[in-house]
């Protein structure tokens, strides 16, 4: 860590901040950084073959500045009674080092603006980009703990491929920037080392943050060695969504590639909705509104949802006390569920007792020692 050093700016920083440093950083290092006009995006275009991504948001609401209060504890976690924002300044400090290593020349490198606020960096790359980038494979760093995920591009052989190099198992995850990149090639999402994210009690694993990088690099270098575009082509007639995909003309039934589970008419049952964190600019009609996020992912304004005819379950963010027929997004099963607000995870009592509670009796011992 003392070799590649920590540069805890990344995590201080506000988004629009972070993306003015970056992009003068990045300016002085490379002939070819390009912003939009929006400033969405940030892309650093070394006409390489592999492109690596993070993106610059946080959901947590630091002051206009950013976060003052970054702390490293013990030398192997940082933590923040603010909300570290690890998802995914963890990614974006990665895409640093990758940029201080001997690869910097052999990667393009993308940071997006607005993933939390429903990928719209990523959703203007993909206009702007798409079927104009001649690429091998999609590496993003903003995963969750230490697996990978592959979203709509999972794939045996790319599957296997990722865990033989990196020696990590293979998760499941919901949405992230890669699943709404159209470039012709399949993509990995690796795990980073933060744990909690949405909450203060999010933290990140500085080891596990290490080896996300030396993964990516080993990704990088075989990847680039072995000059094998890992091609993908959109299928129309199915759809991805948080725990899998399912048939558009399939009668209205949708069957799990993870388990044996079959669930009834999934596509027009009920969304679980509840009220986002802030209040942005809608990614579907760009109004200025309240934002709310279902179970899978999406974020968008009331008015969208009646638009596209979501049926809405509107849940409170204060209100723990309801709880529904859902899929635990800990335990993956079907059970009386309920949403957390501290993480703003939905998640079966068991689950929530056994896992999250104890975990957060010590990032409060943490809090207390830091503070004294």
């Amino acid at each position: 860590m003392n070799r590649l050093g920590l540069n805890l700016n990344i995590f201080r920083y506000s988004e629009d901040m972070l993306y003015e440093y970056l992009y003068l950083r990045f300016k002085k290092r490379f002939n070819r950084v390009i912003r939009d006009k929006d400033k969405t995006y940030l892309f650093v275009d070394n006409q390489a073959k592999v492109l690596i991504v993070s993106h610059l948001d946080v959901v947590h609401s630091w002051n206009k500045y950013g976060n003052s209060e970054v702390y490293v504890v013990k030398n192997k976690y940082l933590w923040s009674p603010q909300g570290i924002g690890g998802d995914d300044r963890a990614g974006v400090h990665i895409l640093y080092w990758i940029s201080n290593s001997e690869y910097r020349n052999k990667v393009n490198y993308l940071f997006t603006k607005g993933e939390e606020r429903g990928c719209v960096g990523a959703r203007s790359f993909n206009i702007d980009y798409k079927d104009k980038l001649d690429l091998f494979a999609m590496i993003e760093f903003d995963r969750e703990g230490r697996d990978f995920v592959m979203y709509r591009y999972r794939d045996s052989e790319w599957e296997n491929y990722i865990a033989k190099i990196t020696k990590r198992k293979s998760g499941i995850g919901s949405v992230s920037d890669i699943s709404y990149l159209d470039l012709g090639v399949r993509g990995v999402n690796i795990g980073i080392g933060y744990y909690h994210n949405h909450s203060v009690a999010e933290y990140v694993v500085l080891a596990d943050m290490l080896r996300a990088y030396h993964d990516g690099l080993a990704l990088i270098k075989d990847i680039l060695s072995k000059g094998k575009k890992w091609e993908y082509k959109e299928d129309k007639t199915r759809r991805w969504s948080y725990w899998g995909y399912y048939d558009w003309e399939y009668s209205g039934r949708y069957k799990s590639l993870y388990d044996d589970t079959d669930y009834k008419d999934l596509y027009t049952t009920s969304y679980i909705w509840f009220k986002f964190k802030m209040t942005s600019s809608c990614p579907y009609c760009n109004k200025i509104s309240d934002l709310y996020q279902s179970d899978n992912g999406e974020i968008m304004c009331i008015s969208c949802l009646i638009e596209f005819g979501y049926d809405i379950i509107y849940f409170n963010q204060y209100d723990t006390q309801g709880y529904f027929t859902g899929i635990c997004m800990l335990c993956g099963k079907m059970d009386k569920v309920y949403i957390n607000t501290r993480d703003m995870l939905i998640k079966c009592s068991s689950c929530d007792k056994t896992v999250v509670e104890s975990l957060y009796r010590k990032i409060d011992n943490i809090r207390v020692k830091v503070k004294q």
